[in-house]
């Protein structure tokens, strides 16, 4: 990442995270326009998540070591949306490296909640560290 495109933040169980915004402006522009605003997610991703999840994943780059991740979901009715779409949910993930980066960042969308925790369940991986169980 760029240092000097990187913003921080403390998420809700006082971890800093950081992420470029050139990363998120770039998913922005993946997304109908009547989700631009969802950069409000993304903070609240972090500062209200619903869930985070902690996983350990083999290094592709490095065979016999690996790397700690963060996922945070937060589930949302957005205004506006197209249907059939009628519920969403940012996945911001972030892997350590010195720090907590963000790696990828996706919006889930489905017509009914059912739905999109169903697939917020591929992003489930790991042990659950927000809310603790």
């Amino acid at each position: 990442m760029n240092e000097e495109d990187l913003l921080s933040r403390q998420d809700c169980t006082g971890a800093t995270v950081f992420f470029s915004a050139a990363l998120v402006e770039e998913r922005l522009q993946t997304l109908p326009t009547e989700l631009w605003g969802m950069v409000r997610q993304l903070t609240l991703a972090l500062k209200e998540p619903h869930e985070i999840w902690s996983t350990w994943e083999p290094s592709p780059d490095a065979p016999g070591s690996g790397q700690l991740f963060r996922i945070y979901l937060k589930f949302f009715q957005p205004e506006g949306l197209p249907p059939p779409a009628g519920y969403a949910a940012t996945v911001a993930r972030f892997g350590w490296n010195q720090r907590w980066e963000m790696s990828r960042l996706e919006v889930l969308m489905a017509p009914t909640v059912g739905a999109v925790n169903a697939e917020a369940d591929l992003h489930r991986q790991g042990r659950r560290v927000y809310p603790e169980m």
